[in-house]
C-alpha cells in the first residue's frame, strides 16, 4: 500500500549507552487505524508496550532507553514523546557499540527505494560464535525486528494500529513493509552515529 509522505510518522527510541553515548533507533509508520490519531499518549503506550519491550531484550543491559517520540514527517510540530527506563536485557560482556545487528527491510517492489535497513543497538558477546551470531541470536533478532512491523493497540494488543513503512524521499511516498531478513554476520557502524537507525 503506497502512502503519501504526508501520511508518515517518524517513531523514534533514544537512549544511552553504558559510557553515556546517545543511542537512536529511527522507524517510519503509517496509522492504521483513524481514531489512533486522537491520543499521542495512547500510540506511545502502544509502541512502549507491545514494541520497544520487545526489543530491548536483545539489547545489552549496559544501555537504556528513556525516550520514545512520535513526529508528523512533514509537520514535526504534530506527536508527542513519552518517558521511559527500559533497560537492556542481555547481560555478560558487551559487544563495542558498532558492532551491531542488521535488519533489511522489503517491500512488495523491487529497487532500492524499496526497502531500507536499521542497525539495533549493541547487544552481548554472547550472541556472536565464529564471527557471526549464533541462531539463537537470529531468532531472538528476528522477535524483535518483527514487533517493529505491526503495532497493535495498547488494550487489547490485537487490533492493528501502525504499520511500518519503508520511506522514500525521492518518491515523496512510503511503501509498506512485508518482509525482513536479519544478516547473519554483524555490522559495524564506525561511518553512522552509534545506534542510528539509518
Amino acid at each position: 500500500m503506497s502512502t503519501p509522505i504526508e501520511d508518515v510518522y517518524r517513531v523514534t527510541l533514544q537512549g544511552r549507552a553504558g559510557y553515556g553515548d546517545a543511542l537512536r533507533l529511527t522507524l517510519h509508520y503509517r496509522l492504521t487505524v483513524a481514531g489512533a490519531l486522537n491520543s499521542f499518549n495512547v500510540l506511545l503506550q502502544a509502541l512502549r508496550d507491545n514494541m520497544m519491550s520487545v526489543y530491548m531484550q536483545v539489547v545489552h543491559n549496559s544501555a537504556v532507553c528513556d525516550k520514545i517520540t512520535i513526529r508528523s514527517y512533514t509537520d514535526p510540530v504534530v506527536g508527542g514523546d513519552l518517558a521511559v527506563s527500559q533497560v537492556g536485557g542481555i547481560s555478560g560482556d558487551p559487544l563495542p557499540q558498532q558492532i551491531a545487528p542488521q535488519v533489511i527491510w522489503y517491500t512488495d517492489f523491487i529497487g532500492p527505494r524499496y526497502r531500507g535497513h536499521n542497525h539495533f543497538w549493541y547487544t552481548g558477546e554472547s550472541k556472536l560464535t565464529a564471527g557471526v551470531w549464533t541462531s539463537g541470536a537470529l531468532t531472538e533478532f528476528a522477535t524483535a525486528a518483527d514487533s517493529m512491523v505491526v503495532v497493535n493497540d495498547e488494550l487489547t494488543n490485537l487490533i492493528p494500529w501502525m504499520q511500518l513503512v519503508v520511506l522514500s524521499k525521492s518518491l515523496q511516498q512510503a511503501e509498506d513493509v512485508t518482509s525482513r531478513v536479519i544478516t547473519q554476520d554483524p555490522r559495524n557502524q564506525l561511518s553512522r552515529t552509534i545506534g542510528r537507525g539509518a
